[in-house]
């Protein structure tokens, strides 16, 4: 049964905040992070667009869609604005290098910069400032459902949780650029949680694991497009007790946040705590790969010296990352904390090229993954922290330390300036085109809110 009234009104609170964002609300620094947050995304959208899922995709999509206005990123296609951001997106989450909102466990780029460039060309066309201000309307809905689902809560329950709200933060973005009030964006929000899925089963090989987020994101995008044209959803799909999204997806009303969704709205901004990530592995093994580094380089032992590996955490933290690597494929590889730590003490880095087909087969790296075990802390708090590795060497000393928060641009600057954002992207981007493409979409994209039409970003982004 529905309440007849329901105060306050969540839902509606930030449908109307999302509707109403402009360019004059967001400070500079948003802006600048905004900026960033693109320009990582494109070079991992572009990296990710050469492996074997983003062409299977490519290519079935092709065949079913033909006449679209939208570029397919790394390519010489166009497609409808909601396949070209299913495609882009994939692409961008497509090799576990994207953003990660840790509070949440939501990647922010791969939901709202494909969707936003896809309606950009869709729509005819709209300036940097309109773009940059639907990218940050995304970037503030989506970390605010995900809190309000208590992210690492959701892993628990087998749910892949970005891909489950990352549906509200694709329609922000498509509504804020759509221009659309906040009566039809809160229904934006109502078609987008309706629609929403993904199964975490799919971390331990499935290709479906790298299009989840893009369908999230293609959600949004029907969402937005659906609205704009009277098409309505549930209204205040958060708080419905019966079939909402929240009581739905938790069944309880203990384990959600409502607060969540509308707590410090125009003045703090959770853009500023979306982090580029430094690894090429799942958002929640890069503590303790940071943590391991850092122990190794301190205490001065080699992976020949290692013994063995604990690490404790919560359950969330063990299910999403912490079992015995099979060595079925990348994506598994990606996904496993042992499997993460062990390629990182043996090279005393972790970067895409411990990603390979050849490379998840070094008996080297499978022996030491073998001696890297994960275990179940019930002290530990269940939203993260708390998390412990002890490493034991083979000449019986131990080495024993709390995992330190994983570092990326959201951290203080000294830890990770933005110098080291735009490499990532030069070596990510330079992979697919060459360098005069990647210094243009560079200075576009840092020149962003100049720009008089976005399409010419958009353009960029296809093959010369």
């Amino acid at each position: 049964m529905r309440n007849a009234k329901t105060t306050p009104a969540y839902t509606k609170e930030l449908a109307a905040y999302i509707a109403g964002l402009g360019w004059n609300d967001i400070p500079t620094e948003v802006i600048e992070r905004a900026k960033y947050l693109i320009l990582d995304g494109i070079g991992c959208g572009l990296y990710g667009s050469i492996k074997p899922w983003s062409q299977i995709m490519v290519e079935t999509l092709s065949k079913l869609d033909s006449g679209g206005a939208a570029t397919v990123w790394g390519r010489n296609v166009k497609l409808s604005a909601p396949h070209a951001a299913l495609t882009n997106a994939t692409a961008v989450q497509g090799f576990e290098l994207d953003d990660v909102h840790y509070p949440g466990v939501l990647h922010c780029e791969s939901l709202t910069i494909p969707a936003a460039l896809a309606l950009a060309e869709q729509s005819g066309g709209v300036t940097g400032k309109q773009l940059l201000t639907a990218i940050v309307a995304g970037c503030e809905a989506g970390p605010r459902a995900a809190m309000c689902m208590r992210g690492r809560e959701m892993l628990e329950r087998g749910w892949h949780s970005g891909s489950i709200v990352g549906g509200f933060a694709s329609a922000a973005t498509s509504s804020n650029l759509l221009g659309l009030d906040p009566a039809q964006t809160e229904h934006a929000f109502g078609i987008a949680g309706s629609g929403a899925s993904g199964l975490m089963a799919a971390q331990f090989g499935a290709m479906v694991k790298r299009m989840q987020h893009g369908r999230a994101c293609q959600n949004g995008v029907y969402a937005g497009l659906l609205a704009s044209g009277g098409f309505t959803g549930i209204e205040d799909v958060f708080e419905v007790p019966y079939g909402g999204f929240c009581t739905t997806f938790t069944q309880s009303q203990d384990d959600f946040d409502l607060t969540q969704l509308n707590a410090g709205l125009g003045e703090t901004f959770e853009t500023m705590r979306v982090r580029i990530k430094l690894y090429p592995c799942v958002g929640g093994s890069h503590g303790s790969v940071n943590t391991v580094l850092v122990m190794k380089q301190r205490e001065g032992f080699s992976a020949d010296e290692v013994e063995a590996v604990r690490v404790t955490g919560a359950k969330a933290f063990v299910e999403h990352g912490g079992w015995p690597f099979e060595g079925r494929n990348v994506t598994e590889a990606q996904m496993n904390m042992p499997y993460c730590i062990a390629a990182a003490l043996t090279d005393s880095e972790l970067t895409v090229s411990r990603y390979t087909d050849e490379a998840i087969e070094d008996p080297t790296v499978r022996d030491l993954t073998r001696r890297v075990t994960v275990h179940l802390d019930e002290s530990a708090p269940r939203q993260g922290g708390g998390e412990r590795i002890t490493v034991t060497l083979k000449s019986g000393r131990s080495i024993e330390q709390m995992v330190e928060p994983a570092k990326g641009l959201g951290s203080p600057p000294e830890e990770y300036p933005a110098a080291e954002a735009v490499a990532k992207y030069r070596d990510l981007a330079g992979r697919v085109v060459n360098a005069d493409r990647v210094a243009a979409i560079e200075a576009m994209v840092l020149s962003l809110e100049t720009l008089d039409d976005a399409r010419g970003l958009a353009a960029l982004l296809a093959t010369e």
